[in-house]
């Protein structure tokens, strides 16, 4: 898990650190690492396969671009989680932050840092995370479960 010093100068609080820090750790909780390894080894297979089908090239020269092509693929592929996934652990965040005793208020107000483009900030189809007027809603619906939560164990299905 990596949280940057680019990161750490947004952030406002020791609240706002433990909802990142805690979205991270969502993504552990959550399996999205181990997905992700899965895909990048699909990917990976894919992209050197589909090279070596049409790169004329054999020996050598056919390995070591199947191979380039291979990493390439499987590189794209580690960048970043779904929407999904980074949704899961945002959702997934508010809980921990909750059981690690931060103040869920103020932990939220890290969306509204991260928001560019202001209220009608829309994610694009290449965006790796959901826009931030999208991740501040779902932050308050979360927080609203987790305040009605009688043992902070998060409820949606398949979590």
């Amino acid at each position: 898990m990596t949280v940057t010093l680019g990161m750490m100068s947004l952030l406002g609080s020791e609240d706002e650190v433990a909802a990142v820090v805690g979205h991270e750790f969502g993504h552990h909780v959550a399996g999205h690492v181990g997905k992700r390894r899965v895909r990048s080894f699909a990917a990976g297979t894919v992209a050197g396969t589909l090279l070596g089908a049409v790169v004329p090239f054999g020996g050598i020269a056919g390995w070591a671009l199947g191979q380039g092509a291979a990493q390439i693929g499987s590189n794209a592929t580690q960048l970043a989680f779904s929407k999904d996934e980074e949704r899961e652990a945002d959702y997934l965040s508010g809980y921990l932050v909750a059981r690690a005793g931060y103040d869920l208020d103020r932990a939220g107000l890290v969306w509204v840092r991260l928001t560019r483009g202001g209220p009608n900030e829309a994610a694009g189809w290449l965006d790796s995370h959901p826009a931030g007027p999208e991740r501040l809603a779902a932050w308050r619906n979360t927080i609203d479960e987790v305040r009605a939560s009688s043992d902070l164990v998060p409820r949606r299905p398949g979590r």
